[in-house]
């Protein structure tokens, strides 16, 4: 290839691949580098041109089907099989969120064998990395985390040290290192349920919910950066429940502690209402909520009787698809928007077998990503 094919090939690709995260993109431009240096017999100058042009959509197809959270594969990790993903030892009850702005998942904490544990792994374009911040929380199982849109960080509240007392504190995660809080008043630690960014506020809203006798029933509190404010204590649900987002309004779904029924619930304009769909939700536990942004809908894993249920809400009611595949059920996991898959992703470390799946939905099927087993 000369020298002229070879730097439209290069300035074609890195206009086109902006969109694929660094450690991705790099490294498909040095495969497409080496391969146009590569002395090749001489050919009609039109055969030439559809050979770059082939090798750059190649390359970006590829690429980007590898992109979101790292399924380009892992770093090898002696004692283990070649070519086998690796991820984080097994553990169980971490705090997880998606970053969006930097395409990563990241893990902090949980406990393994007994111990709780304080460390902080992400997975990016480049499979996962154990992170070495300048300083970290406190180790801790249970963590609350959110991904912050606004602030382009993820937050972590609250959980539970080794010595099972309940943590208050607020942490946050800017890709490179962890920022501790002073944040005054913060929510009650005993009862929080669920935290989710709100599109609509542009905060991180975390919902509390303590039973009757152990607290002051429910309470929602917001996360504007600097420090928590109460939005309502006392009135509205009394379930422990998941937020997300519908894309015109926050919803929390769980189960009464009254009469064990699914609630639906919206928070709009202030204040709490009870919906009544046409079709509600069976008397399930709620695996994992997200909203899925291609196809305008939320959506919710139950843990069903032998395997996960899929549900979607329309805005007005639930209903309950039957894709061809779903994933198992797991003790715990977490769904999220991915934007680099443009898709909603199932993450669940904790199979019976000690290995980790990702799961992704297209809004059809569910397609089993990767199946990575713990370093140690």
């Amino acid at each position: 290839m000369d020298d002229r094919v070879r730097h439209a090939v290069t300035t074609y690709f890195e206009r086109e691949a902006r969109r694929l995260p660094p450690g991705v993109r790099e490294r498909v431009l040095v495969r497409l580098e080496e391969a146009a240096a590569r002395p090749k017999p001489a050919r009609p100058r039109r055969r030439e041109w559809l050979v770059a042009v082939a090798a750059i959509l190649l390359g970006v197809s590829v690429a980007g089907a590898l992109v979101a959270i790292g399924v380009s594969g892992t770093r090898p990790v002696p004692g283990q099989p070649a070519g086998q993903p690796v991820g984080p030892p097994p553990r169980s009850a971490p705090a997880v969120a998606y970053d969006g702005a930097r395409g990563a998942l990241v893990l902090f904490g949980g406990t393994s064998n007994r111990t709780v544990l304080d460390d902080t792994w992400v997975r990016d374009g480049g499979g996962w990395k154990l992170a070495h911040p300048a300083q970290s929380p406190p180790a801790r199982q249970g963590g609350l985390a959110a991904y912050d849109e606004a602030r382009r960080a993820t937050v972590l509240f609250g959980g539970r040290n080794s010595a099972g007392t309940q943590l208050a504190d607020t942490w946050t995660w800017d890709g490179r290192g962890w920022s501790q809080h002073a944040t005054g008043a913060a929510p009650p630690v005993p009862g929080a349920s669920s935290m989710v960014y709100d599109p609509a506020t542009r905060t991180v809203l975390l919902y509390t919910w303590q039973a009757k006798g152990g607290g002051p029933g429910s309470s929602l509190w917001s996360w504007g950066g600097t420090v928590w404010t109460r939005l309502t204590e006392g009135t509205g649900p009394a379930i422990s429940g998941d937020l997300l987002h519908d894309g015109q309004r926050l919803l929390l779904v769980g189960r009464s502690d009254a009469t064990s029924a699914t609630e639906t619930w919206a928070w709009a304009g202030g204040a709490w209402s009870r919906l009544s769909p046409a079709t509600a939700l069976p008397t399930l536990g709620v695996a994992g909520t997200s909203y899925d942004r291609s196809h305008q809908r939320a959506v919710v894993l139950l843990d069903g009787a032998a395997q996960t249920e899929t549900w979607v809400w329309d805005g007005s009611s639930w209903s309950r698809l039957h894709p061809a595949h779903e994933p198992p059920l797991s003790p715990g996991g977490w769904l999220f928007w991915d934007q680099g898959a443009s898709g909603l992703v199932w993450y669940s470390p904790a199979q019976a077998d000690g290995s980790t799946h990702i799961w992704r939905w297209d809004g059809r099927d569910w397609t089993l990503v990767v199946t990575e087993r713990g370093v140690g």
